[in-house]
């Protein structure tokens, strides 16, 4: 029993570390609704050039799971993704709600 409260303790604290992580990834596009077209678009496609991420690529799916995280896992599996995929992943979120305020407002 307390071999298993020794292994349980350090889990407990490690709870919600990659779960929060993809969820902080998901970005609301509501905010670039304030922001004119022509520069949310250079805003957009400055973030997308700095952080290699392409209409061609893979779709744009901000807080994405990975494939060996089964659902309501995230919360106890650590974030070990390095600081440069965690900022993509976050440039990824926020590329997607400006394509999507782009969409909604119909900006050329």
């Amino acid at each position: 029993m307390k071999f298993a409260l020794v292994l349980a303790v350090p889990l407990f604290a490690l709870c919600g570390c990659m779960s929060s992580a993809l969820d902080d990834e998901i970005v609301s596009s509501m905010h670039y609704d304030s922001i004119a077209c022509p520069d949310l678009i250079a805003q957009r496609n400055s973030l997308a050039a700095r952080y290699a991420i392409t209409a061609s690529g893979p779709a744009l799916v901000p807080g994405e799971r990975p494939k060996y995280l089964e659902p309501g896992v995230g919360m106890i599996v650590p974030d070990y993704r390095s600081a440069s995929d965690k900022e993509r992943g976050k440039a990824i979120g926020e590329v997607a709600a400006m394509d999507r305020s782009i969409a909604r407002r119909k900006c050329g």
